[in-house]
């Protein structure tokens, strides 16, 4: 049988704050700031996704095809990163 070797931390060596020690707090600050800011454009731009795509009116012969095509769409609006949600909101403009 094959013995797995284990590492451990001794935390009690580590810097006081770590792994944030090596920068002041108003650093921290700010890039939680433009984290934040940009999970909530990607938010909104799901949501307008959501607003354009599904708003739009059909012809009774095309609401089947339109659906499947949308369920997609929307897994996209909830999944996809800032750049791909910017295209998918230009194209749903």
């Amino acid at each position: 049988m094959e013995t797995t070797k284990r590492f451990f931390i001794d935390r009690s060596t580590l810097p006081v704050l770590f792994p944030t020690h090596a920068h002041p707090p108003p650093f921290w600050e700010q890039l939680g700031r433009t984290i934040a800011t940009f999970g909530f454009l990607e938010e909104v731009l799901g949501k307008a996704i959501f607003a354009f795509t599904g708003t739009r009116k059909y012809e009774a012969h095309e609401i089947e095809d339109a659906y499947k095509a949308w369920l997609p769409k929307l897994e996209g609006a909830l999944t996809d990163s800032l750049g791909k949600l910017a295209e998918s909101y230009g194209k749903a403009v």
